[in-house]
């Protein structure tokens, strides 16, 4: 395959992304229409699939008709079909076949399988597009360089089946196909085969290796950002190591780290010039190694929230842009450039938003979400997954542009009840927040645990501080570890 130079990659990925794009637009302008056609395609083709015959899928016209004749469902409640489609039968959620189960960690079950169909590839297809096509449009030089997408390292085995489907993706550019999996190969500072490296500290060095064989990167794309944190944390203590791989277009490591036997991946050629300008920088200043950075996006709300205010210290002046919310199951939410939140991805998935407590009978639509209140999401895919409960939680933080702008809550099921009170993830977290802006506190670490003790039952808030004191302004609270 011919390897495109990353300023080719990123023009032909925005071009291919206007479609979808403009679609996003003009179905901005009516989005209950626009999702009432989601809703509608979705069901027209999974009509032969058992799940479409049991709720008789083809004679549903209306939302309401759908909400009456279809239930709300959690991973749990699928258990059959998902050990069915696991075994290998075919059209049991969906007509067609699918093609691969991607692993995604449950909050009931150790590990969830999704089912993944051509059909949900081009629904995730068509929110990155949107979303790379609003980010490259407000800031085209993001295009001029390579980018980090963050491939996570397989450092564990992937569950296993026993039936002939395939589990998991080979790598993060996967989750696009086709086409558009090859542009955006182009456009990578770090090339897909680094994520097979099972050996944690092996991933890491040669992450780096090769990002710092990029001195033009122009975006770094990551889900956490502990992950990145983790990540840069042994910049410094491989420096020399790093910096001569540059200059010689090696892959060595330190003593005593060692690559699997066999490892082969296609590395840089040997760079002098970019090795002087390395060790002239050094590695304590990350914003001089990458002069060139635009961009920074992870997660950045929630119990993410923290980390991500440490990361952008790392990277000061870099623009951060919060992910929006992205799952295992459906790109639920697309990051907005110029607006308050991420947007519902209504050209991908049918969504239905439940209020935060409320009966099932209460969803709502897009059209319908109010200011300042939250929901956890109901999701109608083309996956094969229809109502089905995904256990987050999103608050509307604004408006624009025909539709809600949205920001990650916490999670709809993770509830603590010692005693009637429901504390919820996402009500717990915006609390602590709102305490620790209130006192001028800063935690480096903070927990909030049940306790039970003589027959008495509370919580205990646990702080923890660095070196540089409670915050700005604060008292020492005392006591806190």
């Amino acid at each position: 395959m011919i390897q495109l130079a990353p300023g080719i990659s990123n023009r032909l990925w925005i071009l291919r992304s206007l479609g979808p794009w403009k679609a996003f637009r003009i179905a901005a302008e009516n989005p209950r229409a626009a999702q009432l056609r989601r809703l509608r395609s979705v069901l027209r083709w999974n009509a032969a699939s058992e799940y479409g015959i049991r709720y008789d899928f083809r004679s549903i016209r209306t939302v309401e008709e759908f909400r009456r004749r279809v239930p709300v469902v959690r991973y749990d409640d699928l258990a059959p079909e998902m050990e069915a489609i696991q075994e290998g039968r075919e059209g049991v959620l969906t007509s067609e076949a699918v093609l691969l189960l991607q692993p995604s960690s449950g909050s009931t079950a150790a590990t969830k399988l999704i089912p993944y169909t051509a059909t949900l590839r081009r629904e995730f297809n068509r929110a990155v597009s949107v979303w790379m096509a609003d980010l490259f449009w407000a800031r085209p030089e993001l295009m001029d360089g390579p980018a980090y997408w963050s491939v996570s390292p397989q450092t564990a085995e992937l569950p296993t089946v026993s039936g002939p489907i395939p589990v998991g993706f080979d790598d993060d550019a996967a989750y696009l196909g086709g086409l558009t999996r090859a542009i955006v190969l182009g456009a990578l500072a770090v090339p897909g085969e680094v994520g097979g490296l099972r050996e944690l500290e092996a991933h890491r060095y040669a992450t780096l290796r090769y990002l710092l064989s990029a001195p033009d990167l122009r975006l770094i794309s990551a889900w956490s950002p502990t992950y990145l944190a983790l990540l840069l944390e042994p910049l410094q203590r491989w420096w020399e190591p790093l910096v001569d791989d540059v200059e010689k277009g090696t892959l060595s490591g330190p003593e005593g780290l060692g690559f699997p036997s066999g490892t082969a991946l296609p590395l840089p050629a040997a760079d002098r010039q970019r090795a002087r300008e390395l060790r002239a920088a050094g590695p304590e200043s990350l914003p001089e190694i990458w002069s060139w950075l635009g961009l920074l996006s992870a997660w950045a709300d929630g119990a993410s929230a923290p980390y991500a205010r440490d990361l952008q210290g790392l990277f000061p002046g870099v623009p951060f842009q919060p992910k929006g919310l992205i799952a295992t199951e459906a790109f639920v939410t697309i990051p907005r450039w110029h607006l308050p939140g991420a947007q519902p991805a209504i050209t991908s998935h049918f969504l239905e938003f439940l209020p935060e407590g409320a009966d099932v009978e209460d969803a709502l639509l897009v059209d319908e979400l109010g200011y300042g209140d939250r929901y956890e999401v109901v999701l109608t895919t083309g996956g094969g997954l229809y109502r089905y409960r995904l256990g987050d939680l999103v608050e509307v933080v604004g408006h624009g542009e025909g539709l809600p702008c949205l920001r990650f809550a916490g999670r709809a099921d993770r509830v603590s009840d010692l005693f009637g009170e429901k504390l919820s993830d996402g009500f717990v977290t915006r609390v602590l927040e709102e305490v620790c802006a209130a006192g001028g506190l800063e935690p480096e670490f903070s927990l909030l645990a049940p306790e039970q003790e003589d027959g008495r039952a509370g919580y205990v808030w646990y702080l923890g501080f660095g070196e540089e004191g409670v915050g700005p302004g604060a008292e020492d609270p005392g006591g806190a570890p």
